[in-house]
């Protein structure tokens, strides 16, 4: 059987996300953090997670609290750090997703979003 990178969560945005463009091509990242409750325990973990091309174009209308749901792969970055003539590494894990799927129904204020809402395939 060959190695499988997938991970799924659900919970709610921290805050608003953000999107940046990167690269030369300018290419579109939107970038934000869920929460998810740990299992019988009053606690969370916060999760960042990124979405890349089209995908990060379609979600714009996310917003803080919203619950989502997300499927991707686990991305570890690298960032060196010297300290007193020291090299190390520090590592942030991280979710590149495939699939970001809205939660949520719309309020009565607020305009229509087709629910549920999804940016399946479009990131990578």
């Amino acid at each position: 059987m060959k190695d499988y990178n997938h991970i799924g969560i659900i919970g709610r945005l921290t805050k608003d996300p953000v999107l940046t463009e990167v690269g030369e091509n300018k290419t579109k990242v939107l970038k934000f953090t869920v929460a998810v409750n740990r299992y019988k325990e009053d606690s969370a973990d916060f999760i960042p997670v990124s979405v890349w091309d089209k995908g990060a174009e379609a979600l714009t209308f996310l917003r803080k609290g919203m619950r989502v749901c997300v499927d991707g792969r686990i991305e570890i970055d690298q960032v060196k750090e010297t300290i007193n003539a020291e090299d190390r590494y520090r590592t942030f894990p991280s979710i590149r997703a495939n699939n970001v799927q809205c939660l949520e129904k719309k309020a009565e204020s607020e305009p229509a979003i087709n629910q549920p809402t999804m940016a399946s395939n479009l990131a990578i």
